[in-house]
């Protein structure tokens, strides 16, 4: 079912169209300026190619022919315009003898607009026949033209050929091309913007409906979100989503377990401390020292259990101040067992060590050895006759652990209590709050180890620490 919820994610629509239709109204209009500016280069660079064409052709002619030199000026100009007229000129570019500022060749000149613009402004002065390439426009057309001065004809100091070439009229031209391009550039805008439209609600869509889950995660629902056919950043988006909500259900139901069970754990003294507290209030008690006694006990226990929850929750919590160092676990072991050595006795139970050398580890000390008792101690409640503590190196894919392993004989752990064994309050047969393996794997993982316990001829943990080059 598709929530119908509106979230500003929406704007991550808008992120996406933005561009897209920056680039689709922007390049359209960059390319028929370009287009325009290229196509008038073109037209005028390939027309005065063409002028500087021809003069070159018409120096070539008119060099290899000395022999032009007559004295009177109508028979030059005759000679003159039979050798270009011989050349054929392009059909864009037309040519004048001038002599004196007149048009000498041809003579001929009704209907020629461009031989009566150019007669005229050269009669005036306005244009010079000297060989530079210049613009004009004659009767609505572009044009540009050069003068050929023929300086080594000395008795004619004045006489020059003049060249013009039409550019051409391709306004026609233009306005078609451009309307052909501005009518592809609206289809391919509308194309596009589909496109974009599209691509945008596909992205933004699943992140709308991401976010409405991910708010009734928030809320305590803690449901399953729908993976939808997106692309792969989205689809692994709802993944983490439905991870997280598993995740966070769990924790919510084992942080409502735990409060249970820390309220039932906590009541217990506190009702018996209260009890005997009134007792001696209402004098029930005859000796009041053995109900002191007894609000004593409790006290200690209530204040163990309540350092215990201290303890793990600042651990899990990652509040607690570690002072990591490197140490030789074999060295603490020795130590460890001195400490509950009088237990050992008491319960005449016999220990057998095996212990490697440079087993260094970088651990907590404080948090290492509240571990390492609490295990021992636990061995020595399980076990029929052995406690076996053995320390050893383990190599795994490169990673060096130092490995602490404790080992009794007694009846091994129940399989069903394997999965549980390190929950908070789970007990076991002989077992006290159950906070004593919650904390010590806890305190392992805040280390970078690990606790773990398995059967073999009883049970056994195994505490692994990372190894570290001793200084």
């Amino acid at each position: 079912m598709k929530l119908d919820v509106k979230f500003h994610a929406k704007t991550i629509r808008k992120q996406i169209l933005h561009p897209f239709l920056i680039i689709l109204t922007v390049l359209p209009i960059a390319i028929i300026v370009f287009f325009n500016i290229g196509f008038h280069y073109i037209m005028q660079h390939s027309a005065r190619e063409e002028l500087s064409n021809t003069i070159k052709t018409m120096e070539s002619l008119l060099t290899s022919n000395p022999d032009m030199d007559s004295s009177e000026a109508a028979d030059l100009t005759r000679e003159l315009g039979a050798a270009l007229t011989a050349a054929q000129l392009a059909g864009n570019t037309k040519f004048y003898v001038f002599l004196d500022r007149q048009i000498k060749y041809p003579l001929d000149l009704n209907g020629d607009k461009i031989a009566s613009y150019f007669g005229t402004e050269v009669a005036a002065g306005r244009v010079k026949l000297d060989d530079n390439v210049r613009k004009c426009r004659v009767d609505g057309r572009n044009c540009i033209y050069k003068a050929l001065p023929l300086e080594h004809y000395d008795d004619y100091t004045n006489l020059a050929i003049l060249f013009v070439t039409e550019i051409g009229d391709y306004t026609t031209w233009i306005v078609s091309l451009n309307l052909i391009l501005i009518v592809v550039s609206l289809f391919a805008v509308m194309i596009g913007g589909i496109l974009a439209m599209k691509t945008a609600d596909s992205i933004s869509s699943p992140i709308i409906d991401a976010c409405a889950y991910a708010a009734q995660i928030g809320n305590g629902n803690f449901i399953t979100v729908p993976v939808v056919k997106s692309n792969a950043e989205i689809k692994q988006f709802c993944k983490s989503l439905n991870a997280m909500s598993t995740r966070l259900k769990d924790y919510d139901e084992t942080q409502k377990q735990f409060l249970q069970n820390a309220s039932h754990e906590l009541r217990t003294p506190l009702m018996s401390i209260q009890g005997y507290a009134e007792g001696i209030e209402s004098d029930v008690f005859s000796d009041p020292k053995e109900a002191a006694s007894v609000i004593k006990k409790e006290s200690l226990r209530l204040n163990k259990l309540v350092t215990e929850l201290l303890t793990l929750s600042r651990i899990e919590n990652h509040t607690y101040v570690h002072e990591l160092q490197v140490y030789n676990i074999s060295d603490l072991m020795l130590d460890y067992i001195q400490r509950v050595n009088g237990l050992l006795l008491h319960r005449n139970l016999k220990l057998v060590t095996k212990f490697s050398e440079k087993t260094y580890a970088c651990i907590d000390e404080g948090l290492f050895s509240q571990t390492i008792i609490n295990i021992i101690s636990n061995a020595i409640r399980y076990a029929s006759t052995t406690i076996t503590i053995s320390t050893y190196l383990e190599k795994t894919d490169g990673a060096a652990m130092a490995v602490a392993e404790i080992a009794d004989d007694g009846e091994g752990i129940e399989e069903e209590e394997l999965p549980h064994l390190f929950e908070r309050f789970y007990k076991g047969k002989k077992g006290n709050f159950g906070l004593g393996l919650a904390i010590s794997k806890s305190a392992m993982e805040s280390m970078g180890g690990s606790l773990s316990a398995l059967n073999r001829e009883g049970a056994v943990f195994l505490l692994k620490a990372p190894y570290a080059e001793k200084n």
